[in-house]
């Protein structure tokens, strides 16, 4: 299955709810960039869509959660906001892509607080169990 994430929506594939949220962390003022607090206004118009149907199982992003696979420039910088939405959502798999250059110094699959958070830069194939409801 091919899953194409849009900017502050969600989408139904397959049973799945899938929210994703793309750009950087705020670096150079360029488009695509947001600061930690227009992320977090965004994010939080993202819950109240997945509230709709109670739940998010996957989450797709272009930046990483802060401190899981970011780097210490500000280019590369996760998203604290990232974080909340674990702990307010709980999806299943967090992916995320942007930073390739950590994922041969860390693990590009791991598991916070009950979400599986990968690095799929370039390509990362996964599979994940989704319940009927």
């Amino acid at each position: 299955m091919k899953i194409l994430a849009v900017a502050d929506k969600r989408h139904r594939a397959k049973g799945a709810i899938i929210g994703g949220l793309g750009e950087s962390y705020w670096y150079n003022g360029k488009d695509l960039q947001y600061t930690e607090a227009r992320m977090a206004k965004r994010a939080r118009r993202l819950v109240r869509k997945a509230k709709k149907f109670g739940r998010l199982d996957i989450l797709v992003t272009h930046a990483p959660p802060r401190g899981i696979h970011d780097q210490d420039d500000v280019c590369h910088t996760g998203f604290k906001a990232f974080l909340d939405l674990i702990e307010t959502l709980h999806p299943k798999v967090l992916v995320h892509g942007h930073n390739h250059e950590v994922y041969s110094k860390k693990d590009r699959d791991m598991t916070v607080n009950g979400t599986r958070i990968i690095n799929a830069f370039e390509y990362y194939r996964f599979e994940v169990d989704i319940p009927a409801r």
